[in-house]
């Protein structure tokens, strides 16, 4: 009738005691937490403080003590970004390049990886050396993608070519660092190719963005590849045939995709233009051609002929 049972209880001492708490605090955690660490990744250092690093370190039980451990994958996420750009020998994947004005495949090179378990164990030893440092060990790499990969993408041709006019004072660095940037581009099949997202901040305003992306946008279009944004300008200037022009101002984009099963290479070329001289930009795409394109418009139809607006604030500029 009694539903109730009376349980023999026994005390049990916990298997980590407060001693060994405190020799784990006093041996390691409190000399881990002391001071910045310096991991050497080859010719490239790493200065880790406590804080970027603290964490990342855990206590595990082995019997009655404490030892620590390293969150090994969390720290080589954090070492990999803070080395990106960094020389230290990683493999570099083979591509294809114009040699001698035709593409041919770059070599791949080997190089060196750090596994997130030798920067974990880099760090212990920082950790406890007298000149909180250590060097990582490297293990010899091979490119991901090798030279066959890089012929397989069937980049042998020209696709197509575009060349705009770059008008007195059009550009200028920001048109020069673009160029730059974009030229030797290679796209995988099905990889997307946006300006913005490619460029960043560093994308040209003005005139000078316009030619840029009105030149890669005939490229792509005149190659057949699946265009994804394009914005015109806000007026027609009759540079470029019928709708054809492309804008990146306020914000908008040029983007597309390689929808084919070949990879696709970017040559950009550029005369840029001076205060006294007119310039010209060219974008060529290299690939294995599919389709032979024709591009046309019709007749003008509805037209309206242009207005007057007549401003007279601050600043304003006459403009046809």
């Amino acid at each position: 009738d009694d539903p109730t049972v009376q349980l023999r209880m026994s005390p049990v001492p916990p298997t980590i005691d407060a001693a060994a708490i405190q020799r784990f605090v006093r041996r390691f955690a409190n000399p881990a937490m002391a001071a910045a660490v310096e991991l050497h990744f080859g010719q490239a250092s790493l200065h880790l403080s406590p804080a970027a690093y603290g964490d990342f370190l855990r206590a595990r039980r082995f019997g009655s003590q404490l030892r620590p451990t390293v969150r090994a994958h969390a720290l080589a996420k954090i070492a990999e970004q803070q080395l990106a750009g960094a020389a230290i020998d990683r493999p570099e994947p083979a591509t294809v390049a114009l040699v001698a004005g035709r593409p041919q495949v770059v070599s791949a090179t080997p190089g060196v990886r750090y596994a997130p378990h030798d920067i974990a164990v880099a760090l212990m030893r920082a950790i406890t050396s007298r000149d909180r440092s250590a060097r990582v060990r490297a293990t010899p790499a091979k490119a991901a993608f090798t030279d066959a990969d890089a012929a397989a993408l069937g980049i042998q041709r020209r696709l197509a070519s575009f060349t705009v006019p770059l008008q007195r004072g059009t550009g200028g660095d920001a048109l020069a660092s673009a160029v730059q940037h974009l030229d030797g581009t290679v796209l995988k099949p099905r990889q997307a190719l946006s300006l913005r997202g490619l460029l960043g901040p560093t994308t040209p305003a003005g005139a000078g963005g316009d030619a840029l992306a009105t030149a890669l946008f005939n490229s792509a279009w005149l190659g057949g590849l699946q265009v994804t944004a394009h914005a015109t300008g806000r007026s027609y200037t009759g540079e470029t045939p019928v709708g054809r022009d492309a804008s990146l101002r306020h914000g908008q984009d040029l983007s597309f995709t390689d929808d084919t099963r070949y990879g696709v290479l970017v040559q950009v070329a550029a005369s840029l233009a001076t205060v006294t001289h007119d310039g010209s930009l060219t974008v060529t795409l290299w690939s294995t051609p599919q389709w032979t394109i024709r591009s046309t418009h019709g007749e003008r139809t509805n037209v309206v002929a242009a207005g007057r607006d007549v401003r007279r604030d601050k600043g304003c500029t006459p403009s046809d």
